[in-house]
Parts: C-alpha cells; structure tokens; sequence
C-alpha cells in the first residue's frame, strides 16, 4: 500500500492527472473511514 500511495503521489503532480488523483485520495479516506467503522 505504501508503494501504491507513493505512486499515486508521483502522478498527482501531474496537473492532467489531477482529477484522478483527487478520486483516488477520496476513495481511499472513505475506505478507510468505513473499515474502521
């Protein structure tokens, strides 16, 4: 999972890719903010 958001990280800093990046932080904070439920 670490290599995945390091990943993620690097390709968010690419500005055409923005808008997946912002989908995938908000996918992961939800997934995590259910499984801790």
């Amino acid at each position: 999972m670490v290599i995945a958001t390091k990943i993620f990280q690097d390709i968010c800093l690419n500005d055409s890719v923005n808008f997946y990046c912002g989908l995938f932080w908000f996918y992961r904070i939800g997934l995590l903010f259910i499984l801790h439920l």
